[in-house]
């Protein structure tokens, strides 16, 4: 009875283990400054996260600005490659953003939803920019994209058995160094188990039937 209540109780876990959705081979894209000098700091998360080539992304952008943000401030998102621009760069109204209400002023925090289509190929970063209306950069953050985790190592013998250095073969027996033969050699059936120890001169010889058991003339 208690061996069924235990299999009941792996089989009900297994059962669990499998509806969980396994979370490998994920990219984190995690934002931070940019090299140039910005006044605003921008914290910016994006949805899905991993970013999916073509997708839509929504991008939340959170920042407390140093000057008034007023109509003709523009988000700009550019894709960055080995540090080049992929493509060009996607400009968005700032106050037409979700939970955009403009103007914004000096001080006051907002926090802003935009979505954007990835590129047909992920760059290897994305940066984000607020700018003002005059295009002078009020904040701007960057975040890089990270190679898929889990991934297993290629194996440079793609499961091959290792070569043999001496290029013989494992599964024959070694041949003997001497050339001879161990299994029937001169000792199982020579001389010694049918020479003439066995049934030679001694055995029957001149000693057991000889010269001196027989009768004088």
């Amino acid at each position: 009875m208690k061996q069924n209540i235990i299999l009941v109780a792996v089989l009900a876990t297994l059962s669990m283990v499998n509806g969980v959705p396994l979370q490998l081979h994920k990219r984190a894209v995690v934002f931070g400054p940019c090299a140039k000098v910005s006044p605003t700091e921008l914290t910016v998360t994006m949805d899905p996260d991993p970013p999916v080539a073509k997708g839509v992304e929504t991008f939340t952008i959170t920042g407390t600005p140093t000057s008034d943000l007023a109509d003709g401030s523009n988000f700009v998102f550019t894709a960055l490659t080995a540090g080049a621009p992929q493509g060009e760069a996607v400009k968005t109204p700032f106050c037409t953003a979700e939970g955009v209400t403009c103007p914004v002023a000096t001080g006051t925090e907002f926090t802003a939803k935009q979505p954007v289509t990835m590129p047909e190929t992920l760059p290897d970063q994305l940066q984000v920019e607020l700018v003002d209306a005059t295009g002078t950069t009020i904040g701007c953050s960057v975040g890089t994209i990270a190679p898929a985790d889990g991934a297993p190592a290629e194996d440079p013998a793609d499961g091959a058995p290792a070569e043999d250095p001496a290029g013989g073969d494992d599964g024959a027996p070694d041949e003997d160094p001497a050339g001879g033969d161990d299994g029937a050699g001169d000792d199982g059936a020579g001389d010694d188990g049918a020479g003439d120890d066995g049934a030679g001169d001694d055995g029957a010889g001149d000693d057991g039937a000889g010269d001196d058991d027989a009768p004088p003339a």
